[in-house]
């Protein structure tokens, strides 16, 4: 996968705007792709990997997929961790 920090930053201003106007799976695949992103830019333990996975597990909540969201927080990655968080995408919340 090919990443940059500005399409990262892309990837979670276009899902949250998803997410606003009410279309939740595209959310759901635009929050997965954000975090793919951000898992090969920044490291799976990066604040910013982690928030967007704290996003994703809420809207699963929110659409009644408790299970999945379960899931998602315990398994925390796919095994693509690079465990060098070294960047900050400005522009993304705290």
């Amino acid at each position: 996968m090919t990443s940059s920090p500005d399409q990262v930053l892309a990837l979670i201003q276009l899902a949250e705007g998803q997410r606003a106007a009410g279309r939740m799976a595209d959310a759901d695949r635009t929050f997965r792709q954000a975090i793919e992103a951000a898992r090969h830019e920044l490291g799976d333990g990066h604040p910013t990997t982690t928030r967007l996975r704290a996003r994703l597990t809420r809207l699963l909540i929110d659409l009644g997929r408790d299970a999945e969201a379960a899931g998602l927080e315990a398994g925390r990655g796919n095994g693509h961790q690079r465990g060098d968080d070294r960047r900050r995408y400005p522009g993304t919340p705290a």
